[in-house]
């Protein structure tokens, strides 16, 4: 079995709310994943105000 997690965000959200828990299991030996969509890379707040629909 393999070590590995992979993270999906929801709506008018980006992989940065992953941060604290990619750190806690990449410290325990997992890779992690945790892909954003695209041109969804930018700060959450500016997100959150103004959302594109794709």
């Amino acid at each position: 079995m393999t070590k590995t997690i992979m993270f999906i965000h929801g709506f008018m959200n980006n992989n940065k709310v992953w941060t604290d828990w990619r750190s806690f299991f990449e410290e325990r030996g997992y890779t992690v994943h945790a892909p954003s969509w695209p041109y969804l890379d930018g700060r959450i707040a500016e997100l959150q105000q103004s959302p594109i629909l794709l």
